[in-house]
C-alpha cells in the first residue's frame, strides 16, 4: 500500500513530425532499355503474323478433319437398335422395325426427339419413351406402358341383327312364312367380349383378367372392339379414376363394379354393398359425390336399403329405395 510501482520510461517522445510520418520510398529499380515494337522492320511484324494465320488454319482443318471422321465415318453409323421394355406384351421388333429407316445413318446426327414422337405417335400405350446413343453404333429404347387399371366386359350387337329385326316386323303378306312368328328385340343376345385397360382408357386384348382389379361394363356398342382401341376417352377415363378414388378415400366405400355409359357419358359406381351412384363425365366429380355424402351421412341414411343416388342433375339428389317403382 505505500510503496507503488513506478512507471517505465518513454522510449521514445510522440512527435508530429511529418518526417516520421512520410512514408520511406521504395528504390526505384532501374530499368533497361526499351524494346522497340518492330525493332527489327516491318518485315519481322508480318512474318510473326502470318506465321501465326498459319497455325489457326492446320488446327482448324484439323478439328474440321476429325469432325468429318465422327460424322460420316462408317464405325459411327447406326447399325443395331436395342429395345427394353417394362411390359412382356411390347412389341420389341416392331418398335425397332419403325426406327429401321435411320440404319446407317451417323449415330451423332441423328434426332433423338424425332424418333421418340414417331414412336409415341405409333404406340399411344407407352407413357414414357427415353432414346440413348450407345457408342459406337447402336441406339437404345427405353419404353414405359400405362398401368392396368380395369378389367372390361363390353357387349355389343352387330347392326345387321337389327335390320333383321325390322325385316321381320313387316312380314310378306304373299309369303308362306308368315305364321313364323317375327324375331323380337329381345331375342338378340348382344355378344360379349373381354379386354383389360389401362389408365388412359385403351382396351387391351388377349390377356387374362385381373381378379384383384374392378370390371368396367360397357353395354350399347354396335361394333366388337379392337386391341390397343379407345374404348373410353381419355378425359372420361380419367374421371372415372380420380371419382373411384374419392369414394374409396372420402366415404370408405369399395367399388366392386363400375358401368359406364358411352353415348350419354355416364358413369355408375357399385359398392360392396350394392349401392349405385349416378355420375356424369360432363360435370366435376367432387360437386355430385360432395352432396350424396352430405345426404347419405346428414340424413343417416346408411341403415336403409337404397338401390341408386341419382347425382347428375345440379342441386338436386334423386334417390331410389330397393323394390320400388323406380328400381325396376
Amino acid at each position: 500500500m505505500f510503496f507503488k510501482k513506478k512507471k517505465p520510461k518513454r522510449l521514445y517522445m510522440p512527435t508530429k513530425s511529418k518526417w516520421y510520418r512520410k512514408p520511406r520510398k521504395k528504390p526505384v529499380k532501374k530499368m533497361g532499355p526499351r524494346r522497340a515494337v518492330f525493332s527489327k522492320g516491318m518485315k519481322t511484324g508480318f512474318s510473326r503474323f502470318f506465321k501465326d494465320a498459319i497455325a489457326y488454319i492446320i488446327i482448324g482443318a484439323l478439328f474440321i478433319g476429325i469432325l468429318g471422321f465422327f460424322l460420316f465415318s462408317n464405325k459411327f453409323s447406326i447399325a443395331k437398335i436395342e429395345v427394353a421394355r417394362s411390359d412382356i406384351y411390347v412389341d420389341n421388333a416392331g418398335v425397332a422395325q419403325l426406327l429401321n429407316d435411320y440404319k446407317g445413318q451417323s449415330i451423332f446426327s441423328f434426332s433423338k426427339n424425332e424418333a421418340k414422337a414417331l414412336i409415341e405417335e405409333a404406340y399411344p400405350e407407352f407413357s414414357d419413351v427415353q432414346i440413348k446413343r450407345l457408342l459406337p453404333n447402336t441406339i437404345k429404347v427405353d419404353v414405359v406402358t400405362y398401368d392396368i387399371v380395369a378389367n372390361v366386359r363390353a357387349f355389343y350387337t352387330l347392326p345387321n341383327a337389327e335390320e333383321s329385326i325390322h325385316l321381320n316386323d313387316e312380314p310378306d303378306e304373299d309369303s308362306e312364312e308368315n305364321e313364323v312368328a317375327p324375331i323380337s328385340r329381345q331375342e338378340i343376345t348382344p355378344i360379349e367380349q373381354k379386354a383389360l385397360l389401362n389408365s388412359i382408357g385403351q382396351a387391351l386384348i388377349g390377356r387374362e383378367e385381373n381378379p384383384n382389379l374392378v370390371t368396367i361394363t360397357i353395354d350399347g356398342l354396335t361394333q366388337p372392339i379392337e386391341d390397343k382401341q379407345f374404348v373410353i376417352e381419355p378425359e372420361h377415363m380419367q374421371f372415372i379414376n380420380e371419382s373411384v378414388r374419392y369414394v374409396v378415400n372420402t366415404e370408405k366405400m369399395e367399388i366392386k363394379e363400375i358401368i359406364y355409359f358411352p353415348i350419354a357419358h355416364e358413369v355408375h359406381l357399385v359398392t360392396q354393398d350394392d349401392l349405385t351412384l349416378w355420375l356424369i363425365s360432363k360435370k366435376d366429380y367432387k360437386s355430385q359425390l360432395n352432396r350424396f355424402s352430405t345426404i347419405y351421412n346428414l340424413a343417416e341414411m346408411q341403415d336403409e336399403d337404397i338401390a341408386y343416388f341419382d347425382l347428375r342433375v345440379n342441386e338436386k339428389i334423386i334417390y331410389c329405395p330397393r323394390g320400388k317403382q323406380c328400381d325396376k
